[in-house]
C-alpha cells in the first residue's frame, strides 16, 4: 500500500525501558494529512530513531511511503 501525506508535525520522541530486557527504544511519531477530495489528518509511529531517520521525513512536505 502507498500513501502520500503532507506531514504538519512532528511530536518529541519517546523512550521506552523493556522490563523483560532491560533495552531502551525510541518511538517516534508524526502527524500527516492525506492528500485528495476528502483528506484526513493521520498519525504514524516508528519505532527506533535509526528507522526514522532512514525516512527522512521533512515537514510541509509530501512525504511519499
Amino acid at each position: 500500500m502507498e500513501i502520500t501525506v503532507k506531514v504538519i508535525a512532528i511530536l518529541d520522541a519517546q523512550k521506552f525501558t523493556s522490563q523483560r530486557t532491560g533495552n531502551e527504544y525510541i518511538k517516534n511519531t508524526f502527524v500527516g494529512e492525506t492528500q485528495g477530495q476528502y483528506p484526513k489528518k493521520i498519525a504514524f509511529s516508528v519505532m527506533g530513531e535509526d528507522k526514522f531517520k532512514q525516512m527522512n521525513i521533512v515537514v510541509g512536505g509530501n512525504n511519499r511511503r
